[in-house]
């Protein structure tokens, strides 16, 4: 028909700027064939399809983004990740009119990311907004036992230290720290209670910050990474 899809998953398709009526003939041609009824469910000024199936992001004709499947948004993330990505919409927003307005706000993005960086060296980040929360899906007093334990365990182990109890099922929040060894063990995080901002472990958190927003980024060429006269301001 002549349309240009960009993307498909399950139910729905992605079309690269139809006019209505294609759009409007392309709905009646599936019905007709295959007695299937689409609909326009949304209709984006702006759409960025990262490599990950189920994952991408759009800008709506407001500029209100909506995010889909990508990990920085997740609710396991530090909200100071799901902040700076924000930020990033909000300047790639302004771009959402032409092609030429967004290449033009794709080069505020690095600035924006530069800046929470900064802020998170300078110690200006609060704890609360470095936190991650995990589901503890094993019981933690058996995983107690093993010689290594995943993150959300190391946690759970130190608020044991402590004599609090987290069960199965439960919801732990911590904080990535400098290496540090107790009792023959090493560990690479905190219950975000238990830590202070001197021991936070920034450049595990630049490293992560940067990757997941590789995710959404890399597909629209652009770079995070400085020249290497300026990586130390990153990693």
């Amino acid at each position: 028909m002549g349309l240009s899809p960009k993307y498909g998953d399950t139910d729905s398709i992605f079309l690269d700027n139809p006019s209505e009526a294609d759009a409007e003939k392309l709905i009646q041609a599936v019905k007709t064939k295959f007695k299937l009824q689409l609909a326009y469910d949304r209709v984006y000024a702006v759409c960025v399809l990262s490599a990950a199936k189920k994952a991408y992001f759009g800008i709506l004709p407001n500029g209100e983004p909506e995010i889909k499947g990508l990990a920085i948004a997740k609710s396991n993330s530090p909200r100071f990740f799901q902040e700076t990505f924000e930020q990033c919409l909000a300047r790639l927003s302004e771009g959402r009119r032409s092609a030429a307005d967004f290449e033009a706000a794709k080069l505020q993005v690095p600035g924006v990311v530069r800046e929470a960086i900064r802020r998170l060296r300078a110690g200006n980040v609060s704890l609360p907004d470095l936190e991650y929360r995990v589901e503890l899906r094993d019981d933690p007093e058996e995983k107690a036992r093993a010689k290594m334990l995943p993150q959300p365990y190391q946690a759970a182990w130190l608020l044991m230290r402590q004599g609090k109890h987290p069960s199965h099922g439960e919801t732990v929040g911590f904080v990535k720290v400098l290496p540090f060894r107790l009792q023959g063990r090493q560990f690479t995080v905190k219950p975000t209670q238990q830590a202070n901002l001197k021991e936070v472990n920034v450049d595990d958190y630049i490293r992560s910050l940067l990757t997941s927003l590789a995710q959404t980024f890399d597909p629209m060429n652009i770079n995070l990474k400085l020249s290497p006269a300026n990586l130390s301001d990153f990693i």
